[in-house]
């Protein structure tokens, strides 16, 4: 009997790599084979035509010297504290109210949320007609209303500010459902006596609401860094870092240095750098907990 559970007992361990064999291996060969790679690539000098040459630590040099490098990481930077902070705003607010049940609450959470399933070069498109200074609804909405009409993504002082609203209108609707599970998930008795103790709506949100909804507060806004981060379809389908590189973004940089100008080398440097900023402050984040949760 004894030999018979040992034998169940390595059965199972078995099982158990197999199921976790097929992620084990994409990850390997998906991600830390490429990473590798681009890592080892970082140190050569390489643009398809010739073989690679071997060139230390040069690139890496290059960067810290590249006017367009650091003009691209502003711009981006720009981006995320515009995006960040609205996004998980909007979001928590759509959370706290359509949490709440009532009727046609189901149909607007849905509403809201079916930007997220539209792909991103499909968002572009249509928003970028939208805008579009002379033909676009935007400016016809606002003639009708005897309001000036906007330069948008012709104007270096709008084409950010637009990228950010299509932003929030696609990833909103996905962060506040987020929210609205973990708001369910706090029990009502907490609710029930602080407004026998008659607290304010203020003091709920930041006495209860907050803290405990704080690791799924957490997660949201590490992943709307990340996306914020990552943007590329959007800037790349609306404006392509234009007008004047106002949206000149680090990922269209980066590609643009791989696929428009095929130095491998120098665009594994970017990268390198650009996924450790990203990594450093993903951990910071972690590191903050932005919220203390309560014992």
């Amino acid at each position: 009997m004894y030999r018979k559970g040992r034998i169940s007992k390595k059965e199972d361990l078995i099982v158990g790599y197999l199921f976790i064999l097929p992620d084990t291996l994409g990850i390997f060969f998906f991600w830390i084979l490429p990473m590798l790679y681009i890592i080892y690539l970082s140190f050569f000098r390489w643009n398809l035509l010739n073989e690679p040459v071997f060139v230390g630590l040069q690139n890496y040099s290059r960067l810290l010297k590249d006017p367009i490098w650091w003009h691209s990481l502003g711009i981006t930077l720009k981006y995320v504290l515009m995006y960040v902070p609205l996004s998980f705003l909007f979001s928590l607010l759509l959370a706290v109210n359509l949490q709440k049940t009532f009727k046609g609450n189901k149909v607007l959470r849905t509403l809201f949320f079916a930007p997220y399933a539209i792909s991103l070069i499909v968002a572009g498109a249509l928003w970028s007609y939208a805008f579009q200074p002379k033909f676009g609804f935007i400016n016809h909405l606002l003639t009708l209303l005897s309001l000036l009409p906007g330069g948008w993504l012709s104007s270096t002082k709008e084409a950010l500010g637009v990228i950010v609203f299509v932003s929030l209108w696609k990833y909103v609707g996905y962060y506040m459902i987020l929210l609205i599970a973990g708001l369910e998930e706090i029990p009502q008795e907490y609710y029930e006596s602080a407004k026998i103790d008659g607290a304010s709506w203020w003091h709920i949100l930041v006495r209860i609401t907050l803290p405990i909804l704080s690791p799924v507060i957490l997660f949201v806004i590490v992943i709307s860094v990340i996306h914020a981060f990552q943007m590329f379809d959007l800037v790349y389908i609306m404006t392509y870092g234009g007008p004047a590189r106002a949206t000149y973004i680090t990922m269209l940089y980066i590609y643009e240095v791989a696929f428009s100008f095929y130095d491998f080398g120098y665009a594994s440097t970017l990268s390198i750098m650009f996924f450790l900023l990203i990594l450093l402050i993903t951990l910071a984040q972690f590191r903050l907990g932005l919220f203390k949760k309560p014992s």
